[in-house]
């Protein structure tokens, strides 16, 4: 899956859950800006930091071969 279509899941599946950017980043100890700019791919996050995202979600993010 494309890093785009992954921060594009995490944009829409917190607001699915109507959670905040403030909220996420207050759990996460990360600044509102800096989901922002993972959401719309302003910044490109490390594999920790999308991993820790999708976490907080109910979701976890796996690499697998073809």
């Amino acid at each position: 899956m494309k890093y785009e279509k992954i921060t594009e899941f995490i944009l829409q599946e917190r607001k699915r859950q109507k959670i905040t950017k403030e909220d996420m980043a207050g759990i996460l100890s990360i600044s509102p800006t800096t989901i922002y700019k993972i959401e719309h791919n302003i910044s490109q996050a490390k594999y920790k930091t999308l991993e820790t995202i999708l976490n907080s979600l109910g979701y976890e993010l796996v690499i697998k071969k073809r």
